[in-house]
């Protein structure tokens, strides 16, 4: 993606600004990354007048101009001006760097894995992301590094921890890295035990809000899992009996569509009863609706 250093007198000032393209060619969007410019910067004998920019990943013929950046580095840019009294020019270097480094809370914990999350603002460069893990807050393992491409809003990212100790303590934190140093976010901890899973319903088609079900149709229930589950669907009558009782295994967390027959259910009032279990046999608060049946 092009970096672009220019350099405007604002206010009398000669103010360094700096900006970057995202996007691709396809949809390239411009982002400005010191949109109120860097004051007491001036390269006034380079014309035209900018700040160079380079990166840890030059391009040359050995790494096709940037593309497998030499030594595994990610090519984090930076840029050099100079500040200081007339005569008494400074050299200085300044990098992009990650910011707001969110250590979140863990998903899909059971008696010997969690899901850790956490969330970084990329600010304008590719960064390198992990989380650092252990009994204690000095942590002592880390899980692999991924990479964030360049951005400039909150970007979440997760990685997966097993073979943990039953009702032991974790505490982690998450880790983003540039070429040039890391920024760790803050520690947090949880207990490792298996936590029941969520079941919830979305909106369902609006085609049944408005005509009666009739008795041989089918309904389409639009179910969410925070973590893979056997759901259960029951219909129960008036008196809470059951008429009918589907299970679907769902292998992975997110969003699904069920099926549920109504073929030949007497008209009435009915309750769908919903659950969640997953592998470890935790059970989810149950989920009832209300519907009727139509002749």
């Amino acid at each position: 993606m092009p970096y672009i250093t220019w350099q405007e007198q604002v206010g009398g000032s000669l103010l360094t600004f700096v900006g970057h393209f995202e996007g691709g060619a396809a949809a390239p969007i411009f982002r400005f990354d010191t949109p109120s410019g860097i004051a007491r910067s001036a390269l006034a004998d380079v014309k035209p007048q900018r700040a160079p920019i380079s990166s840890t990943c030059t391009a040359n013929p050995t790494n096709q101009d940037g593309a497998a950046c030499q030594g595994g580095a990610l090519g984090t840019p930076f840029f050099l001006f100079t500040a200081g009294a007339p005569g008494t020019q400074k050299l200085f270097a300044e990098a992009f760097a990650p910011v707001n480094i969110e250590t979140l809370d863990p998903t899909s914990i059971t008696s010997s894995s969690a899901t850790l999350n956490g969330a970084v603002n990329p600010a304008g460069a590719s960064v390198r992301v992990h989380f650092d893990f252990g009994p204690t807050p000095a942590h002592g393992s880390s899980t692999p590094d991924t990479r964030l491409g360049a951005a400039v809003f909150s970007t979440p990212f997760d990685a997966g921890i097993a073979d943990l100790a039953q009702n032991s303590t974790v505490h982690y934190r998450a880790v983003a890295a540039s070429d040039f140093t890391a920024f760790p976010g803050p520690d947090a901890s949880f207990l490792v035990a298996n936590q029941p899973p969520t079941v919830t319903l979305g909106e369902l088609d609006p085609l049944i809000r408005l005509r009666p079900l009739g008795r041989g149709r089918n309904l389409a229930l639009p179910l969410d899992v925070d973590e893979p589950a056997t759901v259960t669907i029951q219909l129960l009558d008036k008196r809470l009996r059951i008429v009918r009782n589907t299970t679907v295994s769902q292998g992975t967390a997110g969003t699904f569509t069920a099926i549920f027959s109504l073929k030949n259910v007497r008209p009435s009032r009915y309750t769908l009863h919903i659950v969640a279990t997953d592998a470890e046999g935790a059970t989810s608060n149950p989920l009832d609706v209300a519907i009727r049946v139509h002749q």
